[in-house]
């Protein structure tokens, strides 16, 4: 059975801080063949988990808090790993900036459609409002019309020809 290849270096997707000097970072990294599964690891602190996918999110980095220094280096490498464990092949260790932290995000403790409820701009959130809300006007309109029709059709009885039985 082959071995995993080697899986590409990794690289920043994004970073979100979570409070003052306190970011979490979004890696990811080209797939390699025939790996069932990728250790991340750090330099400094070794082991920082797996994932079956080709990306990761390191919690908890410390990011600087002013903009001096201006930002931090996180180097960081992958392992491909087969299911057996001894098959391996790593990526080249890789310096991830990670940028100052200011301020937390906002939206970082949120998730699912609160989330994105609050990643969305005013005019955006407007929109949805306005737009929903002609929606569901338009939607009542139309079947207030729709009834008002049907009340207004006049009734039709058919005659079958044939008597009731008591």
């Amino acid at each position: 059975m082959a071995g995993p290849g080697r899986p590409g270096d990794p690289y920043k997707v994004k970073q979100v801080c979570v409070g003052v000097g306190v970011a979490d970072v979004t890696i990811a990294w080209a797939p390699a063949p025939y790996a069932d599964y990728y250790e991340v690891w750090n330099t400094w602190s070794n082991f920082l988990g797996t994932t079956t996918k080709p990306e990761f999110v390191i919690r908890g980095v410390s990011a600087p808090s002013s903009i001096i220094p201006p930002f931090f280096y996180l180097e960081v490498f992958v392992v491909a790993v087969k299911r057996d464990g001894y098959q391996t092949e790593a990526s080249n260790i890789v310096q991830i900036r990670i940028d100052p932290c200011l301020t937390p995000d906002p939206c970082a403790s949120k998730t699912g459609i609160t989330r994105w409820w609050c990643e969305r701009t005013t005019p955006e959130k407007v929109a949805i409002v306005v737009g929903g809300a002609i929606v569901v006007g338009a939607t009542i309109w139309f079947l207030a019309l729709r009834n008002l029709a049907q009340a207004a059709a006049p009734k039709i009885t058919v005659v079958t020809g044939e008597e009731e039985r008591g």
